[in-house]
C-alpha cells in the first residue's frame, strides 16, 4: 500500500501458476476499487478479454440471433486457453456448455467445430438462412 498524490493505492502482483516461465504483472489501484473494478484490472494487466465469460452469457440468455458472436467468444477463448497452458479449464467450459447446451440445435454445430479445431463455418447461419426464406 502506498500514497500517490495524497490517494491510497493498493499493488499487487498477479502471477499465472503451472505456466513456465513464470508470467507475472505488477498494478496499481486505487483503494476506492470495487471487486469488479479489481477483476477487471487484473484481466487488462494480463490480456484477457473474458471471451469465456460473454459466450456463456449469450447461450445461457438463448439469445439465438448471437450464437454466431458467442462462437467467435469461444473460439478466442480456446485459443487464449490453449496459449496460457490451461487445456483443463477449456475441457471443463467444453462439458459444462455440452450437458447445459445440447438442446441447442442452432449454437452446437458450430460450438462442435471450435471444440474439434475446425474453426468456424462457412455455412450461412440460422439468421442469414431464416432471411434468405423470408425474402422468397
Amino acid at each position: 500500500m502506498s500514497k500517490i498524490k495524497n490517494h491510497l493505492v493498493y499493488q499487487f502482483k498477479i502471477s499465472l501458476y503451472e505456466i513456465e516461465p513464470c508470467i507475472w504483472r505488477r498494478i496499481q489501484v486505487p483503494a476506492k476499487y470495487s471487486f469488479w473494478d479489481l477483476h477487471v484490472a487484473i484481466q487488462d494487466a494480463v490480456g484477457w478479454l473474458d471471451y469465456q465469460a460473454m459466450g456463456l452469457r449469450i447461450v445461457n440468455a438463448g439469445k439465438s440471433k448471437y450464437y454466431d458472436a458467442a462462437i467467435s467468444n469461444f473460439e478466442q477463448a480456446k485459443r487464449y486457453y490453449e496459449k496460457a497452458g490451461l487445456e483443463p479449464v477449456w475441457l471443463e467450459t467444453v462439458e459444462k456448455v455440452m450437458n447445459n447446451h445440447a438442446r441447442k440445435h442452432s449454437f452446437m454445430p458450430g460450438f462442435k467445430r471450435v471444440v474439434a479445431g475446425k474453426g468456424p463455418s462457412t455455412e450461412p447461419s440460422f439468421i442469414e438462412r431464416a432471411k434468405t426464406r423470408w425474402r422468397k
